[in-house]
């Protein structure tokens, strides 16, 4: 396959970080990698952009879920931050059945559609995470913006990261998950691409509980200087970014 028609064809498909499970829409038993890949699409291409994806997107997206070739998708617009605005999530239980997915998906969509996407394409970047850690709510279809917190730690600190994370982050995101603030978090290790080797992205269904949850989990974590000061020596670099969902149909006014 061309470089041209992969590209091309890969923005057709529907990532945070991190969809009907929204990060991914995928069952969080069975997903145990993520590929995301990020646009940059001319913004006044958008409306058009998301259409294409609704008419020859969802339909294939759903055949490969139901075959269990992919475990999910779903599909973000940019919120806030970041360098990219528009972003796919495919979730899979492994990529032994990739050339499938791709050969399955690819015939789906005439080259002229092909064609025209890629004219409203001003970037691109692919990147693959295992799925460390996935916790959703019954209701994580109501997702409707992802936060998403990208670290670029120290490998040799990696260890100490992850138990501190686990020991003080993951029951304070686990009681944030019980008390409805949030719909649910993936953890995320660096698999393939880009400079990040660790993610969290959590799931909200309204933009008011961003705010509630990231001033209660980050005030507690603030409130814990040797706590602070401990896992800020580990990051040497960090970004964040907020999307909000595309739907994968437009509802119908009366």
């Amino acid at each position: 396959m061309g470089n041209k028609k992969q590209l091309i064809a890969v923005q057709l498909l529907s990532l945070l970080l991190f969809g009907v499970t929204v990060f991914a829409q995928q069952n969080q038993d069975t997903t145990a990698v993520y590929y995301v890949a990020d646009y940059n699409v001319e913004w006044e291409s958008l409306m058009e952009w998301n259409q294409m994806y609704r008419d020859h997107s969802v339909p294939t997206l759903q055949e490969l879920e139901e075959e269990g070739i992919i475990t999910g998708w779903s599909a973000w617009m940019h919120n806030t931050g970041g360098e990219y605005n528009w972003r796919l999530v495919i979730g899979s239980s492994d990529w032994d059945n990739y050339d499938e997915f791709w050969d399955r998906y690819l015939s789906g969509y005439p080259e002229e559609v092909m064609e025209q996407s890629g004219d409203m394409l001003t970037s691109h970047r692919d990147q693959i995470w295992d799925a460390a850690l996935v916790r959703y709510a019954e209701n994580v279809d109501e997702t409707q913006y992802i936060y998403e917190a990208l670290y670029q730690i120290k490998f040799s600190n990696m260890p100490s990261w992850n138990s501190t994370m686990r020991e003080r982050e993951v029951p304070l995101w686990d009681s944030a998950l019980e008390n409805g603030l949030i719909k649910g978090y993936v953890v995320l290790g660096h698999n393939t691409g880009d400079r990040y080797n660790h993610g969290r992205v959590y799931l909200f269904s309204e933009w008011d509980d961003m705010d509630d949850f990231t001033g209660s989990v980050m005030g507690e974590i603030l409130s814990d200087a040797e706590l602070w000061n401990r896992m800020g020596s580990m990051i040497e670099a960090h970004t964040d970014a907020i999307w909000e969902r595309v739907p994968d149909q437009v509802e119908e006014s009366n």
